[in-house]
């Protein structure tokens, strides 16, 4: 994404569609996006799932 944003700078940090600068550059954005959702969206289960199994089988710690 990094890479995109810099073109997108030297390009003159355009807007609208027309330019492929800028389609470019959210288009990589959206996808970060996605992907840093999902990692999120994973991390909170996997801490659910710890919590869940630690309540079931630690009752003394827990």
């Amino acid at each position: 994404m990094a890479g995109s944003r810099d073109a997108w700078q030297r390009a003159g940090r355009p807007r609208g569609t027309q330019y492929s600068a800028y389609r470019q550059y959210k288009e990589d954005k959206a996808n970060f996006r996605r992907v840093m959702r999902q990692c999120a969206d994973r991390y909170m289960a996997e801490l659910e799932n710890k919590l869940e199994h630690e309540s079931v089988h630690d009752t003394v710690s827990f």
